[in-house]
């Protein structure tokens, strides 16, 4: 079952807040194949996922960047984006390929 669907789930079977800690947790390890101290964006993806899952509270290790975090997810939420002019035309969105920016 989807994590967010889980969430979903919690919710209207048990009446209380939802809590959630992926914070260096070892799935994110075994996903990445990173060591404890290389975890850090792994972890704060999985808080975003947790946050748009509607979980009301997150237990982290990085009170700062996910906040920051929340912050910029807020307001790109917020943005108004035109819808591409011929949808059918597009492909199925890939996860986008990362660039080193150093």
């Amino acid at each position: 079952m989807p994590f967010s669907a889980g969430i979903a789930r919690l919710h209207p079977r048990f009446g209380l807040p939802v809590m959630v800690s992926p914070s260096r947790k070892s799935f994110l390890r075994a996903l990445t194949g990173r060591d404890l101290a290389d975890i850090s964006p792994a972890t704060l993806a999985a808080e975003l996922h947790a946050a748009r899952s509607g979980v009301d509270f997150i237990r982290t290790h990085d009170v700062r960047a996910l906040g920051d975090a929340l912050k910029v997810a807020e307001v790109l939420r917020s943005q108004e984006y035109p819808e591409p002019a011929n949808t059918a035309a597009h492909a199925p969105r890939r996860p986008p390929r990362t660039i080193d920016s150093g």
